[in-house]
Parts: C-alpha cells; structure tokens; sequence
C-alpha cells in the first residue's frame, strides 16, 4: 500500500502546492475542532451519517487560467479586486461601501486605478521618508507600503524609489543603539517592520542605486571588524536583485556577484557573515533564475551544505564539520531548488549523492542530533521545489523575471528529484521528531493518516483522462504515463475505517479528516453496471468502475461505526439532523421532544431548582432545534413558539441556561445571512450511459460558473423575530423597570433572557443613536462609518420597538437604571452585574458579523450614548467585587483601545479615585489602576498625548492610598508598565515639502477618478498657511505639556513628604522624558547629577543612565572629513597609510604635535576602502573647548564633579562591590579605576597634544603599577577596560597605552599567572585595533615564541590563543601589496609553523624513524619497538623536553584556531598530521596523549578542505600510509581521520576517488591485522556513504584478492567483500547476494579470515533478519540454501 502512494507522490509533485494548501487549511480546521472535541465530533459524525449518504458531494474550487484571469483584469476598472466578493448577497452594498473606503486593502484589495496606485505608494513613501518623522509614523508607514506593495501589480518603469533616505533611518534604528543610550524609546518591531517594506521597495530602487549602495557601503567591509556583518546586511535588505539579465550586466550584480562570492568561499568558517552571504547569493538565484552559471561551484555549495548537518561519522563519533557555522539550511534548501534543472540537471547529480549519504542517519536505529536537520532540510528542500514549479507552471505571470524556458523543470527532472527524495521520505514516516519535519509514524494509526491528507487530492485525480481536464496551460509539461491510482481511494476509504474509536480521539479525528477529504472528491455512486453499459472505457476506467462495488460495503461499515458511538452523542442528532435534512427529520424531532417535554413538564416543575434528568435531557435535546434555517422554523412556527413557552419559564439554573440559548439560536437563525445547504446531486441520478461519475471526480468549479446560495432573512421572518420579541423579551424588559421589586433569581433570569434575545437579533439592529462626540477640532471632516452586513433590503429598523427606537438604545436605558440600582443597593449580587456587562459587550461590539468573518473593528464612531455605555462599564471596572470588576475592565480596555480618545471623557472621573479621600475604597482605587495599566503598549498611562501624561503620570505618583501590600504591588506594576511600555513620542512635528507635494499629486490623480473624487476640494495657499500656522501652534502646545510635565515631575522628585517609593516612581517618570529634539530641562539634569551619589543603587544606577544620555545627546559634533589617498604617490617606501604609518614615533610625535594627523577610530576604515574619517585634532573645536566656552549646564556639571565631598561619596558607591554572578564578587575600587580610565582615555581620542602628554604622564605609572601587581579577581575588569579604549580610540593615540602594555609583558616575572595575564591584556588591546597594527602583532608573535617552552599549562593556552589571534588575519584572499615592509605585512600561518617545526626536531625526527623502524624490531610481548626505546633515551635531554612543550603550546594553538580563524585548514598545519598520528598514542604523557587525540579527530579532520589543497593532502595521506608497518598504531589513526575527513568534505574529493581507493588498497594489504580491520571498516562506510560505488570490476578485484596464496591478500580480500556486505545493512541490492556467496567458501578458512566470515554473516542477519521476507525475494533458492546453512545453528540428537 505505501509503495503504491510514494509512487503516486513521486508522479503528482507538480500538484503538491495545492496539497499542501489543503494541508494547511484542514490542519488548522483540525485545531479549532480539538479546542472543543466533544461538540465538534459530535457534529462530524452526523455529518457524515446524515450529509453525504444522500449521494451530494461538493466541487473543489479552481481559479482561471492565467490568460483569462489577465484579460478579466483588464476588463475591471480597478488594478485588483477580490471575486469573492461578486458571491456574497449583498455584493452591490458591499461594492459601493469598497469603492468609498478603498484604503481597506486587506479587505477589498486594490479598487484604484494604476495612477492612484502609485501615487498612494510615493506619497507613503514620502511619509516613511519624512525627515525628522516621529518614528510611529515610520512604522505606520511602512506596514501601509509594505501591504500595498506586497501585490505585484506594477512595474519598475511604473514607480521609482530613492533608497538612501531609507537607508539612513534603518541604520539610525539598527545601529545606532537608541534605546541602549537611552536617548529615544522606539516603537515595538520596528526594525522589523523597516526590513519588511525594504523588501518590498528595493523592486523600485533606480538603476544607480547599486552603484550608490555598493560605495556607501563598501567602507565598512572589513573582515575582521563586525562592521563587515552590517554591511553584508546592508547588501542583503537593499541591493536589488529582482533584475532580467540585461539590466544585472549594466547596474545590477555583475557589479558585485564576484565580491560576494570570493567571501563566501574565502570565510570557509566561524564567521558570523556566512548566511548574509548566503542569502544574498540564494535571492538572487530565485529572482533571476539563470543569471548564474553555477556549475562549477555545486562542489563548494554542496560541502557546506553537508558540513552543516554536524553528523556523527565514524568510530570516534566525531562531529563532521563545524558547529560554528551561521550557514542557513533553510536558505540553503530554496537555493538548491533553483540550481535544478537545466540541459544537465543542474545540481542534481550532487544532491542524489548528498541524499544517498544522509540516507543513513534516518534510520530509527541511528539517529543522532544531526537527524532533525536532516529532515527540516528535507521539508524545506520539498517546499521550495513546490514553490518553483508552482511558479514556473501556475502562477500568474507577473513583471519579474521569469524562470528561462530551458531552465524549467521538466517532468523527467521531477521525477529523479523525487526518486532522489523518496528513500530519505521513506525512512522519515518513522521520524522520532515532531510531525512536521516527516509525514510522521506510519506503524501508528493515529499520526499515520495524516501522511494520507497531503496525498488525497493527487490520489482522487490521478486518473487517465487527465489531458481531457481543464486545468492551465503547461508548457513544459509532458504526457504522463503509467497506471493511474486513483482506484486505491476506495481501498483507503475501507482501510480507515477502522480508525474511527471513539476512544482514541486524535486517531479518530484524523481518520475524519481523510474520508472527509476523499467523500468530498468521490461521489459515491456505484458505477459498476456500466462495464457492461458502455463501450468507451479504458482498462483503468473499467477496474475503478468495478471497484466502486465496495461502496454499499463501505458505507454500511462506516455508519455501523458510527452507530456504536451514538448513546454519547446523541444530543447531537436533532441539530445535524435539522442541519442536513431538515426536510425529512425536522418535524419527527420537533414532536417527539415537544411530547416528551409536555408529558415530563407540571405546574410544580416551573419552581424547581434542580430538574428530574430526564427533563434535562430532552430539554438539551430540544435545545438543538431551533438551530434550523429560517423557512423550516416559519413551517413550524406554532410548534416552535409553544416548546419555547414550555421551556423559557423553568426556574432551574441549568433549564435556564439551555432555554435562553434555545432563544438565542432561533433568533440568530432567523435573522442571520448563511451559506444555503446545496446538495448538487443531479447529475449522479442520470443514468450511467449519459453520465458516468467516475470522470468526474475531484471535478474543479470554474469561478465563472460558480453558484453559491445564501439565505437571506425573508420578510416573513423577520415579522416572526418581532413576534417573538413581543412575546418573549420585551415582557422581561418591562420587567426590569421595577427591579427592586424582583428577586435575585428573577432579575438574573429575566437579563439573561434579555442578553440572549438581544444577542441574536442584532444583526438587525442599527448602531447606537446619538450625538457625534468629537474630543477636539480637526480640520478633516467626520464621516461614520457603517459595515456593510446584509442587502439593503433588510432594513437596520426591521426589529420593531414602539416609537421607532433604536432597540440598542432601549435596552441600553433599561439596562443602565437596573445597573444603578444593583451598584447602589444590591452590589454583592455579582452574577447580575456580570450579565449586564454581557450586555453592554454584545450593544458595543455586536454588529451582525459572526467572530470567524469580523477582520477589523472601526472605533471611529463615538456619541453619547457611547459614553454612556463607557461611563457605565467605568462604574462596574471600580467595583467592590473583583469578578465584576475584572470582566467590565476587559470590556471596557476593549472598546477604549479600539476607540481614539474615548477615553478623555473619563479620564478625569479615574483619575479623582487616585486620590486619598475617604470616599475612595482601596477597591476603587484599584479599579482605576487597573483600567490605566491594561494593555500593556495601548494602555491608557502611555498613550501618545501630552496632556494626558500630564494627568496621568502625577496622579499616579501621587496615589499614597493605601499601605495595603496588593495596593503597594500594583503601585510597582504601574511603574514598570509605564517604564516598559512608553515610546519617545514627537513635540515638534511639521511636514516636509516633498510630503506636501506627494499629497498634492494623490489629490490630482483623485480629481480625475470619479469614483474617488476627494470629499472636499483642494486647500488653497490661505488654508494651507492657516494649517501650517495650526502646525506650529500645536508643536508650541505640546511643547509647553511636556516642560509643564517635567516641572511637575521634578517637584514630586523633590517632594520630602512622599513615600520613597513615589519618589521613586516620579525620577522613574522623569528619566523616560529625556529627548534630542527638545533640550531636557536643566533642572531635571541637575536633579540626576545630585542623585548619582543617592544612597539607593536603582536610583544611582537611573542616574548614571540619563546623565550618560544627556551627555550624548548634547555631546558637540565632530568634524569629519574624507580620507583620499592618491594611489600613484602611495605605494613605494616611506607612505603615509595607516596600516604602518601607526608606529613611527617621531613622525607620529611631530604630526600630532602640529595637529595634522588624521585620527582612524573606526578600525574597518581602509580595509577595503576608505570612507569619513576624523578630522586631526587642531581641528576639533569642540573637543578642545575651555571652561569659558561650556554652557551654564555643563559648568554646572563640572562644578559637581569638583566638589571634593560630592566626588568623594561618588568614587565610594560607583566602588561598591555588586555580585554579578554565584562564584564570587568584583573588587569594586579597582574595577571603578579602570572604569573611570576607559572613560577618560576614550574622550581624549580628540584632544591637541599637549593635554595628551599630561595625561599620559599622570597616567602612565598609575596604569603599569595596577597591571603588574594585579590579582585574579581583577584581570576581567581592566580586561574589558582594555578592550573598551582600544576599540574605541586610534591606535596611533594611544601608542603611549601599547608600549605600557608591552613592557608590562616583557618583565620577568615569578609565576605563570601573571606571564599569562599580561599576555591577555596585550592580545586584548591588539585584537581592538586588527589588522591597523601589524607591526604590534609581529611583536607579540615574538613574545609568544619565547614563551612557547614554557611549562604551564595556562601558559601554554594563552600562547595558543595569542598566536591563534595573530594568525587570525592570514587570510587566503586578502591582498597585500608587495611594497608594503614584512614588519607591517599580516603573519604567515607558514612562517609560524617552520619557526615551530625547527623547535620540535626532535619530535620529527622521532617521528622518522617510527615511520622507517622495521617490523622485524618489534616486541610482540611489549608491543614496543626499538625506535621507541631510542626516543626513550633522548627524552632524558632538556631540549626534547622543551620540544614536548613547544608542541603542546602548538596544540593549545590549534584548539583555539579552529574556533577562530577563517581559514579551517592551511596546508602548514597539516603537515603536522604524522606528529598528531604519532603522539596520539604516546604513553608516558596522558595531557600529550589526549590533546594530541582531541587535535587529529576533533579538529583536523572536521577541518573544510579546499579543492586547491585537496591534490596535496591526497598525496600526504598517500606517503603516510605507505609507511612502515611497524608504524601500525599511526595508520589507525590515519584511518580514523580518514572516516571524517573524507566524508565531511566528500564534494571536494569526488574527483580523487582512484587516489584514495590506492590509499584504502595499500591500508588493507598492510601486515598489521589492526590496520586491515580499520581499514576495511573506512572502506565499508565510503561504500556506505555512496562516495565508493560498488562495481563488478572492484568485487572482481577484492575477489581476485581473496584467492590469493599470500594469506594477508587473501585476509583483505574478505575484508573487502565483507566491507561491502556491512555497507548496506537495511537493503539488498542486486550485486549483494553475489558478494555473500563469495565470501561463504571462506567461512571454513583459518583464522582470522574464518572470523571475518563469520562476523560479516552474523552481522548480515542482525541488521537484515527484521524484513527478511522482502529480502530473501534477491536470493536464488541456492544461494538461500548457502546461507541457512552458514547462518542457522544445527540441532544434533544423541
């Protein structure tokens, strides 16, 4: 059965996309069913008993050609409209109510001309653009563009976009750290929202913008900085990439492809910048199809794809590739969809080996942590090729480039894909990860049915008249061929059957959604007859005709399944009976539940509190009736009216509840506008000659000809939704004006009746009358807005109340004096006013549209019956009773977020209940917190209106209520909330020219519409002065509010008679005001200087924040200037660049001393090219002002810090240890001594010479006594001080710091502690300043190889580290000039290690001969040889000793390399592979030992392997194995490296097969058993992996081997064979039974050949014995004989 579906699947890919669409959509269908199961089961099973037994089947829907799509279009007048809407009833309403509000393009997509349109998108534009622009408005505009871009309806040469604006407000917002300086609080998902409409506006970027992206950024593409990640994301959001051919060779990527990809090659690992690159590659692969050759880089792209899946290989288990790696499967995946196909395939042919080697590792038995990568890859990988072919064959074409004619796949490419794709979809049915990552475990039921959704649909259609079907043109499509399927539906119809237990939930629904899918498609109709009735069937027609027999015994299997079931559902039946087939059951369920209840119900049931359960049952049950359509409750309308009298009167709680929803439903029945239930059974009543079903199954709908009836409230009903009212809820009503006068049972009866009745007419139901309530003028003219919800026909006022009332605001008055009087006199009675909250949920928000079709709520229409509903829900949210008041507050926090400025009208009257007055309970007060704080960004106390904050923000820091800890609580939760949640909102706002004029454009093009004819004319100059005086007078208004603010705040701050905590609170309030576009009140920064020496921590550490703010914000500018250099004049012996020009002191000292030298902070600068740099310091103005030239703040600033008691207190707390983590504190004095020289070294950076060598002066000795006496509790704190003034200062500034660091480093010392410290404190200075400082690094390398005989282990690690920082910038790749001195050229990773290798002679030369002892030497007891004992007697010599430590340093060098550096493996540090073979098994240094063993498995051979140095590793490999046999432990070794290094870079040696099959030939003949077995091992997992393909000639050879008389041949022989038998352990492929027979003579022969045998075999039958009755299918009955007699154990009887 499975074998039949993955061929299906296999031949149905180009239909996947419409799977997985359906996929989708029952998913979540399924997901809303298991929210409430046993009601929504309840309701599937009759569905399926009741709806499609009668034979009706619906049509699954199918859009237009795209040629006929494209000429409906261009017959509408709009450039995009949705034609779903053509279907509703009310279409005419609805299409004037789209053309008036044409801004909703969610909801009615685009109904404006092609000329609106653009104009619409350059006038947002201009507003996102907008200099200066409170950044809400930014975000706001960018989801607006984003939307309306996101539809591909015009072209570049429609609309064209500036990019640099844009460009600088994402980096204002993505680098600038805003927030992290506290200079501005952004708006939540900005940045994203910015990347968002980047996407979509980079279509329209001009043609230059390339060029000008590329030269803005390029400055900052360095490397080794992090800069070079911000600019590969610069590349990634801007460069466009959606360009033909044509116009890519003029200004597109041929300006920068080769860059990329010379980076994503040369960053072979650990950088950061590989997915950038990545991504940047794969967009342009899936927007220019073709534009790439990228043949001759599958190799590389496929290594990196392999590396990333980090699998287990090998005996040692060792990871294969790099865990530090930022290469992206996902991206990955989409890129390779598009190097598909093609006269060649594309990348086929190395994704079919990629997959053949994963294969493996989804085999349950041996999953790894790699697996599930292997499987999101897999899905994703499927996901984009569905993507590719829907689009090259589906979708309709748009303006972008499309994919080449001879690049589209073709179904013979589909096909070896998918085969490709099969084995590892197989094997992922039984994935032990999540469902989606495979169809998910088949042996079980309950997940497996899910695998059969994806499927249905491609099952039901696989049909042989597929060519006669009405489906879009593909051109590359060809005749499909093969037997059709479609016939196993029914069998699966059959099969999952069973699946239906209604005790396994989950299984059962899954189970119903298969055969809901597959009865959709299949009517079911037995067609067997007409075999003999028609003479024009196919073979395949006549077998399904056949098979549709099994209908009568499928249906009859299903509903006695489902008939076992019914005694607990059956309080479903009535409603899906009514439902389906009210025709024929409504009128038998409505007598035999109204006799029932009529027998059941007496005078004295009507005063019962709890009912007989009988009652109750039929009452549910007669409950479900009035859920029928509105023409069967009319027919029966006497009937109806007289159960429901019977049942509404009933006095039980639980009666109540069902007979007020019974009274819900018929009302909401008869007033509601729903699909009609069509049954479109005609045709399947014709006979079978005329009409034969089975060529119709799965029929698609032309929309054209679609029919879609709803059912409309007839007049009729409507008289009988007034009758009911009259009868049944306007007595209830008229009850409630004399509510003292009820009980509490009563009241809540009656108000639930009321609720309900109210509930299901509104549909009917106008909004709430009353006068517009507009809180403040506004230019723009209030229109009301009216969702259209029903034809026009259906008058709002259909529900008739005396006096032409709005029923609305008759219930609203009725129920606003039962609320006064429960509030004043029965406030504990809280279900009461808990309905009445219903109530006033269902009058505001209730508007005819059921919850599943409302989309977007319009608060815009406010009026004082709105405020009437507001104020009362205010009075309920204060309550004494927490559950009233919490369900009011959701009520009320609802309406206020979805109504601007509602909230003003009560603002005052929550605000008075912050007050201490005794009128005021601790309940109230709470209330009215709580209404403030909810809502976390639309919460009330941080809306963006100035004179609400000035409200608002004071009142709450003046609320000393209570002492209560709840009141205290919530106190500390409105002060987070506010502190969280507040956005740095705009004061001085005023339109830019170019917005006017983008506005000015739009109302033009809106002149000429006539249906969008602006609602007013254009302003002229007068009014346009008017507003923008307007415009300034309410920038001077907020302006004054926010100063008013901070006054008031600043008082509080200051207030002795508040509670700390509202002091708190208020310097809280006052430190989120601080702005850059209005100057923060002097007063307010004096107040957080005074408090940077409070004695509270919180409070200093606020201090400290907003000072630190306020100085950057006031911070003077710089003078920056662009750096030309004139290449002619720069190249030869004594230039001026900056990558040596650091270090030459004199002319340093004389250049800064005239302040021209030119000062390179950012240390990216010049890497690549050169961008804005410092201007030299006599320049600087502002950082060399006098005291005389401060502001009056910064004077004051500076008089508080030379105040000596102020700065004393402050060195003391800025000294108070903090712990910061479980082991132990900092020591504050010193960690504060670093800090505070940071800080001053940083601002120095621009200071004349002069200051600078007081400075160092006065700092010089403090700093090298600190360094050289320092402990270890102190190394972090002067570390980060370190690094912080390096990274942010020139190098050349602070050579004074370096020669410190240096001479500190160059002092004897006593320990190893202090040697490494001082190790670290230069590394750390010199890895701030990168490659600007090569004359240093060559230094420390110096210092290092001093070092390196060193002992201690520590030590040792930080030499490695240091070196392994060095050697960071040899970068294959990077260009050097040859005219650059050796002492400022980068250290060569080749220079090091020939300095090393002349360290460790010794240890090469005992490695010598090790490689040329003889065997004949060897001890066979010891298993030592000679060679060993001559090493023995050199290692009494110190030198040999300082060789062992050398390589041990070099060790700790390469574990930190291979976490570093970009280049994974240069050549120099392979060539230590025979040290590491050999030392890995060394026996008098364990630390040797297990570094050595680390180093080799763990780090060379994971290592990426370039094809340049592939040749020559193949030869380093091919000498070592050719080595002595005495050497054998190594060539273990070797082996084990092999294994992971061969198959973590399979790609890059596929061309070097024969070269390594020699290596495995000459390992296996070797005359060590141990090496042959490793040997043969290596060799079975290549066969394994496919990277060796098994050939006849290659089983000849081993087999040729194994007749040898030379017994080691002979032994690899058999090893060789049985290396192919343990290859493929879970299939048997067609050469496999001709390889055991030849490995059976053997089982007879001496060991240890016998035992190979013997192994092989056994092994065969563990890993084969579970599916041996498939397997045993490849063996002749001979051979089967062979084996059983080899492999089964004889029973002998005495």
């Amino acid at each position: 059965m499975f074998s039949t579906l993955f061929e299906l699947f296999r031949r149905w890919i180009a239909v996947i996309p419409l799977m997985i669409t359906l996929q989708v959509m029952l998913k979540r269908k399924l997901m809303k069913m298991m929210n409430n199961q046993c009601q929504k089961l309840k309701a599937m099973y009759f569905e399926f008993l009741i709806f499609y037994f009668p034979l009706s089947y619906m049509y699954m829907f199918y859009e237009l050609d795209p040629e006929e799509e494209e000429e409906e279009d261009s017959l509408s007048p709009w450039l995009k409209e949705y034609w779903q809407l053509k279907f509703l009833p009310y279409y005419d309403e609805i299409e004037k109510e789209a053309n008036e509000y044409f801004r909703y393009i969610s909801f009615y997509s685009c109904r404006f001309s092609k000329a609106d349109y653009i104009s619409l998108a350059e006038f947002l534009y201009a507003c996102l653009t907008m200099k200066g622009a409170d950044f809400r408005i930014v975000k706001n505009s960018a989801l607006c563009l984003a939307a309306l871009l996101k539809k591909d309806l015009i072209s570049h040469s429609d609309l064209q976009l500036g990019w640099r604006r844009l460009y600088e407000i994402y980096v204002e917002v993505a680098y600038k750290n805003l927030e992290g300086d506290g200079i501005l609080l952004l708006p939540e998902e900005l940045k994203g929202s910015l990347e968002l409409v980047i996407a979509r506006c980079r279509l329209f970027f001009t043609h230059d913008a390339t060029r000008e992206i590329l030269d803005e950024v390029r400055p900052y593409m360095c490397p080794w900085d992090e800069s070079m990640h911000r600019a590969l994301t610069i590349f990634y959001l801007f460069l466009p990439t959606c360009l033909d051919h044509n116009l890519h060779d003029k200004y597109g990527a041929r300006l920068w492809f080769e860059e990329m990809w010379h980076w994503f090659t040369k960053f072979e690992v650990n950088a950061i910048y590989e997915q950038r690159i990545e991504s940047i590659l794969s967009r342009l692969t899936r927007e220019c199809p073709g534009y790439v050759d990228w043949s001759d880089k599958y190799d590389v792209i496929m290594t990196r794809v392999l590396r990333s899946f980090n699998l287990e290989v090998g005996q040692e288990r060792v990871k294969a590739g790099s865990a530090v790696t930022s290469f992206n499967l996902d991206i990955a995946a989409s890129w390779i969809a598009y190097m598909l196909g093609g006269p060649n395939d594309g990348i086929q042919s190395h994704l079919t080996v990629l997959l053949r080697s994963l294969e493996t590792y989804l085999y349950p038995s041996n999953y790894v942590h790699g697996s599930a990568a292997i499987l999101g890859f897999l899905k994703k990988l499927s996901n984009a090729v569905c993507g590719r072919v829907n689009r090259e064959r589906y979708r309709k074409k748009n303006l972008h480039p499309q994919v080449p004619p001879n690049l589209r796949l073709t179904n013979a490419q589909l096909d070896t894909f998918v085969e490709s794709m099969l084995p590892c979809a197989r094997l992922a049915v039984f994935s032990k990860y999540k469902p989606e990552y495979g169809p998910t475990i088949m042996h079980s039921l309950d997940n497996s049915l899910c695998a059969l959704v994806g499927i249905a649909v491609a099952l039901v259609r696989d049909d042989s008249n597929l060519g006669n079907r009405k489906r879009g043109n593909l051109e590359t499509m060809e005749e499909l061929s093969g037997k059709p399927y479609r016939g196993h539906a029914i069998s699966l119809m059959n099969a999952i059957i069973p699946g239906l237990d209604g005790n396994n939930i989950p299984k059962m629904m899954v189970a119903f959604q298969v055969l809901h899918l597959l009865l959709t498609m299949v009517p079911i109709v037995d067609c067997s007859d007409a075999v003999h009735l028609r003479d024009d069937l196919n073979e395949e027609e006549k077998e399904v005709c056949s098979a549709t027999a099994n209908f009568d015994t499928i249906i009859q299997s299903l509903i006695e399944k489902m008939f076992e079931m019914i005694d607990k559902l059956i309080s479903t039946i009535p409603q899906a009976s009514t439902n389906l087939s009210e025709s024929e059951t409504y009128e038998r369920f409505l007598n035999l539940f109204s006799n029932k209840l009529k027998m059941l119900i007496s005078d004295d049931t009507y005063e019962e509190e709890e009912l007989d359960s009988t009652i109750m049952w039929y009452l549910t049950l007669g409950s479900k009736l009035f859920a029928a359509t509105g023409p069967h409750l009319l027919q029966h309308k006497n009937r109806v009216l007289d159960l429901l009298r019977l049942i509404l009167p009933l006095k039980s709680r639980s009666a109540c509840e069902v007979s007020r929803n019974a009274l819900f439903r018929l009302l909401y029945s008869l007033c509601n506008i729903c699909l009609s239930r069509t049954k479109t059974c005609e045709d399947l009543d014709k006979p079978l000659e005329k009409y034969l079903p089975i060529r119709h199954w799965a029929k698609i709908v032309d929309k054209r000809t679609l029919k879609v009836n709803f059912h409309v409230p007839s007049d009729e009903e409507l008289a009988f939704v007034n009758e009911i009212l009259e009868e049944f809820f306007f007595p209830e009503l008229e009850k409630l004006k004399n509510v003292e006068a009820l009980s509490k049972g009563d009241l809540l009866k009656s108000l639930e009746i009321v609720c309900s009745a109210l509930e299901g007419v509104l549909a009917l139901v106008p909004p709430l009358d009353g006068t517009p309530l507009i809180w403040k003028e506004h230019p723009i003219k209030f229109y009301l807005f009216e969702c259209v919800t029903a034809p026009s026909r259906i008058d709002h006022f259909s529900v008739k109340v005396k006096d032409g009332l709005n029923l609305r605001n008759v219930v609203l008055e009725r129920i606003t004096a039962v609320a006064d009087y429960l509030l004043q006199f029965r406030e504990s009675e809280t279900k009461p006013l808990r309905v009445i909250v219903g109530i006033l949920h269902i009058i505001l928000f209730t508007k005819g549209l059921d919850k599943k079709r409302l989309l977007w709520r319009s608060g815009f229409y406010f009026n004082d019956k709105y405020l009437q509903v507001v104020k009362l829900l205010f009075r309920l949210s204060t309550s004494t009773y927490s559950l009233v008041r919490t369900s009011a507050q959701r009520v009320l926090d609802s309406y206020l977020q979805m109504t601007p400025y509602s909230y003003c009208y009560i603002l005052d009257d929550i605000l008075a209940l912050l007050r201490n007055s005794p009128q005021v309970s601790h309940e109230q007060m709470k209330g009215a917190l709580y209404i403030l704080l909810n809502g976390k960004r639309a919460a009330i106390c941080v809306r963006q209106n100035w004179e609400t904050l000035f409200k608002i923000w004071p009142a709450l820091v003046e609320a000393q209520h209570s002492e209560k800890p709840s009141v205290i609580q919530l106190l500390e939760f409105a002060q987070n909330t506010v502190v969280d949640n507040f956005e740095s909102f705009q004061i001085n706002f005023k339109f830019l020219d170019n917005t006017v004029d983008a506005a000015k454009n739009l109302y033009k093009n809106g002149c000429n519409n006539s249906v969008h004819s602006p609602a007013w004319p254009m302003p002229d100059e007068n009014e346009i002065q008017l507003a923008i005086l307007a415009e300034e007078e309410l920038s001077r208004e907020k302006r004054r509010l926010y100063y008013a603010l901070c006054e008031k705040l600043i008082a509080l701050s200051t207030d002795t008679t508040l509670h700390w905590r509202h002091v708190d609170m208020a310097q809280s309030f006052l430190s989120i005001l601080i702005r850059r576009d209005v100057p923060y009140p002097d007063e307010a920064i004096k107040l957080f200087v005074r408090l940077l020496i409070d004695d509270k921590i919180k409070t200093r550490r606020m201090a400290t924040g907003l000072v630190g703010a306020w100085l950057r914000i006031n911070k003077q500018k710089a003078v920056k200037v662009i750096y030309d250099v004139d290449p002619p004049s720069n190249l030869g012996p004594g230039s001026n660049w900056p990558i040596f020009s650091c270090m030459i002191l004199k002319k340093f000292h004389a250049m800064l001393k005239s302040g021209t030298i030119d000062v390179f902070t950012q240390k990216y600068t010049g890497a690549l090219t050169f961008g804005q740099i410092y201007a030299a310091p006599s320049k600087q103005e502002a950082a060399n002002r006098g005291l005389d030239q401060l502001n009056e703040t910064e004077r004051t600033i500076l008089q508080f810090f030379n105040d000596d008691e102020f700065c004393s207190k402050f060195c003391n707390y800025m000294s108070v240890e903090e712990k910061k983590d479980d082991d132990g504190f900092n020591a504050g004095e010193q960690r504060f001594a670093s800090e505070i020289i940071a800080g001053l070294v940083i601002g120095s950076k621009l200071w004349r010479y002069e200051k600078l060598v007081s400075m160092w002066k006065w700092l010089t000795p403090f700093i090298t006594n600190c360094l050289e006496s320092i402990k270890n509790e102190f190394v972090k704190d002067w570390g980060t001080s370190i690094a912080t003034v390096f990274g942010a200062v020139d190098p050349t500034i602070l050579h004074w710091y370096i020669e410190i660091l240096f001479a500190v480093a160059n002092k004897p010392t006593e320990t190893s502690f202090h040697s490494a410290v001082r190790l670290y404190f230069v590394q750390g200075a010199l890895n701030q300043c990168e490659w600007r400082v090569m004359e240093l690094w060559h230094r420390l390398i110096k210092l290092c190889y001093e070092e390196m005989t060193e002992s201690y282990q520590n030590l040792r690690e930080r030499i490695g580290s240091c070196l392994s920082t060095i050697l960071w910038f040899d970068l294959d790749g990077v260009f050097v000039d040859k005219s650059v001195p050796p002492k400022f050229r980068p250290p060569r990773v080749s220079d090091m290690m020939a300095c090393i290798n002349t360290m460790i002679e010794s240890l090469w030369s005992e490695v010598a001969e090790a490689k040329g002892c003889d065997e004949k030497q060897e001890n066979n007891d010891s298993h030592k040889f000679n060679c060993d004992e001559n090493g023995r007697k050199k290692r009494v010599k110190f030198a040999f000793f300082q060789a062992i430590s050398v390589l041990k340093t070099t060790l700790s060098y390469l574990a930190a390399h291979w976490i570093h550096s970009f280049t994974s493996l240069p050549l120099p540090i392979f060539n230590i592979l025979p040290l590491l073979m050999h030392f890995e098994n060394e026996t008098s240094d364990e630390e040797l030992k297990a570094s050595c063993h680390c180093q080799l498995h763990a780090g060379l051979a994971t290592a990426f392997i370039s094809a340049d140095n592939a040749l020559m590793i193949i030869g380093g490999i091919t000498e070592l194995s050719c080595s002595s046999s005495s050497w054998w432990k190594a060539k273990v070794s070797l082996c084990k490296y092999l294994q992971v290094a061969i198959f973590s870079n399979m790609f890059v040696f596929m061309a070097h097969r024969p070269a390594l099959q020699n290596v495995l030939s000459i390992l296996i003949k070797d005359a060590r058993l141990e090496v042959r077995d490793i040997a043969a091992e290596t060799l079975s997992g290549f066969f394994h992996c496919c990277f060796f393909d098994v050939q006849n000639e290659l089983i000849e050879e081993f087999h040729a081997w194994s007749k040898s008389e030379d017994t080691v041949t002979r032994h690899a022989g058999v090893l060789a064979l049985a290396a192919i038998v343990q290859a493929f352990p879970y299939s048997v492929p067609s050469f496999l039974p001709g390889v055991l027979m030849l490995l059976c003579p053997h089982a007879t022969d001496d060991q240890p050949i016998k035992g190979t045998v013997k192994k092989a075999l056994n092994e065969f039958k563990r890993t084969h014995q579970d599916c041996w009755h498939e397997h045993k299918t490849q063996f002749s009955e001979d051979q089967l004989s062979i084996l059983t007699d080899l492999l089964v154990s004889h029973t002998y009887y005495v």
